[in-house]
């Protein structure tokens, strides 16, 4: 299903079709928000409890979007507007009786600059990426059909997020 309106694609799919790949997590290190951020590593659960996360799950909902072009801007606005995408879809199935539906994001949280050492101010909103979860979203998506450039400024780049349900 497409949302033509906002041009996301939204695809039902089944969990087993996640890949996982420990070294998926290692790209999280290099990232220059490792550990500045709270949804991200160190400071959410180990990759075993991932693994065993999505294993209560049999479907879920791939969010993908493509921009035009990787810049700083584009970087922020676009993960906002993939979270809000994804709390919605997330908020939908909830209203549904999916209580344990939960969202992950593409990349990490843009809710605030830097979050305060006293905890996150908006954990109705901030979502994990699913990258640090160890599910190799390249892999995942062309194994879907759907095949992602690798990111690179300035160039199109896609964000991807999902949707837990059941």
């Amino acid at each position: 299903m497409d949302d033509q309106e906002s041009g996301f694609l939204i695809k039902e799919i089944n969990v087993k079709d996640l890949v996982f790949d420990i070294r998926t997590r290692i790209q999280c290190v290099y990232c220059e928000r490792y550990g500045k951020k709270l949804t991200c590593p160190p400071h959410i659960p180990d990759l075993h409890y991932f693994f065993e996360f999505f294993k209560k799950y049999s479907r879920a909902v791939l969010i993908l979007k493509r921009y035009d072009a990787l810049t700083e801007e584009t970087r922020v606005s676009s993960t906002r507007e993939l979270t809000q995408k994804v709390i919605d879809i997330e908020n939908e199935y909830k209203r549904q009786g999916f209580y344990y539906a939960a969202g992950f994001i593409g990349g990490s949280c843009k809710e605030c600059k830097i979050c305060p050492n006293s905890g996150c101010v908006h954990p109705d909103r901030a979502r994990i990426p699913l990258e640090a979860t160890g599910v190799d979203v390249i892999k995942t998506c062309e194994n879907l059909g759907v095949t992602l450039p690798r990111p690179a400024v300035g160039k199109p780049f896609y964000r991807v997020g999902l949707v837990v349900i059941d």
